[in-house]
């Protein structure tokens, strides 16, 4: 497998050597190769993802706030026909 750098300046080279009637400049078909590149896409996902452990470090450090609410209600009416119990 090449390096993407080289297959990038071997692409780039070819484009400009070439007399086609599509005519692109190089900075075109750089950008191009850069959005095609599999090995560019990685690294630029993982640089990015660097740039957010900076602002997760300083959440750390900040005050955290929690807050919960609840309620019940129990309404229970029992009627006993015939009472059994003591009446005393």
């Amino acid at each position: 497998m090449k390096k993407p750098t080289t297959t990038l300046l071997a692409l780039m080279l070819a484009v400009a050597a070439g007399k086609n009637a599509f005519a692109a400049d190089l900075l075109a078909v750089y950008r191009e190769a850069t959005l095609q590149d599999a090995v560019y896409a990685a690294a630029k996902a993982q640089y990015i993802g660097a740039q957010e452990r900076l602002p997760q470090g300083r959440a750390l450090l900040l005050p955290n706030v929690n807050f919960g609410a609840g309620a019940n209600y129990n309404d229970l009416e029992t009627e006993y026909k015939n009472s059994t119990f003591p009446s005393g």
